[in-house]
């Protein structure tokens, strides 16, 4: 999706991760060589630069309205078909939980999704673009038309870094959090369960909470963090600070995929697999 007239080109960073050659193929049948300028795994999203000048492009508007129910239309190449166009709504926004990336907050819709979409454009019926088709909740659990973008007001902070630094710079606690429930019963919201060394939770003086005692028997629960679904820290500036688990992960997902991403979430609601498009 080409989104400067100087050829910027923004797609997902699961379909150019690896490539030593990238070309695009433009819809007036034109092929232009790319350059990776930069990626961001945390929100599956790269910046390409095509060779020349002048480009038909879509603006990046943040402001863009995103209301549940307004049509999309999911624009992509579908099992390498060809250019197409599927109709649909917006279904949900704000989805995360589902254990794709690190940082989540994606745009669901019935609009068509599937292998081949990833990178494309998800526009509203005035042709305005609201988000990058990235992933579908696979079919072999049931589901029909559950897919998923990345909305456009995060794939332009994403933009706007990648081109001033050549990776996005983010903030960094330096702690892993769990349900506070499990420290204090009846408790809402996080509690401190690690600090990292050197990370700004510590130095502001960020202390791991030990987990409460049960009132009659004196047990405490549970509360490690690790396990195989977790994320290791990123350092300062280039990621999160940790990747959330369940207590002791008891519930925790199945991890297994060749990129390193999870294809399962909460156990509770059934082995949910979910492919990049």
């Amino acid at each position: 999706m080409i989104v400067s007239r100087e050829g910027h080109l923004l797609t997902n960073h699961h379909v150019i991760a690896g490539a030593d050659d990238i070309q695009a193929v433009l819809s007036d049948g034109r092929i232009a060589r790319a350059r990776t300028i930069g990626t961001d795994p945390e929100t599956d999203l790269a910046v390409l630069k095509l060779e020349g000048e002048d480009f038909p492009h879509l603006a990046l508007d943040p402001e863009v309205p995103l209301r549940v129910g307004d049509v999309a239309l999911a624009i992509g190449n579908p099992f390498g078909m060809g250019q197409s166009v599927t109709l649909g709504i917006i279904g949900a926004t704000g989805r995360n939980q589902l254990n794709l990336l690190t940082y989540e907050d994606f745009i669901q819709t019935d609009a068509a999704i599937n292998t081949g979409n990833s990178g494309g454009a998800l526009i509203n019926a005035e042709g305005r673009l609201i988000g990058i088709n990235t992933a579908v909740l696979g079919r072999g659990t049931g589901a029909e038309g559950i897919g998923f973008a990345i909305p456009v007001r995060i794939a332009a902070v994403v933009l706007e870094q990648i081109l001033a630094h050549g990776h996005v710079v983010r903030g960094w606690l330096g702690i892993e959090y769990v349900d506070a429930s499990g420290f204090v019963p009846g408790a809402r919201g996080v509690a401190v369960a690690a600090v990292h060394a050197g990370g700004a939770g510590g130095a502001v003086g960020a202390a791991r909470r030990r987990p409460a005692a049960h009132p009659r028997t004196g047990a405490r629960s549970s509360t490690s963090t690790t396990c195989a679904a977790a994320r290791p820290a990123s350092r300062p500036g280039r990621g999160s600070s940790s990747a959330a688990c369940g207590a002791a992960c008891p519930s925790a997902p199945s991890w297994s995929s060749p990129s390193g991403r999870c294809r399962r979430v909460r156990a509770e609601q059934g082995p949910l697999r979910y492919s990049e498009a």
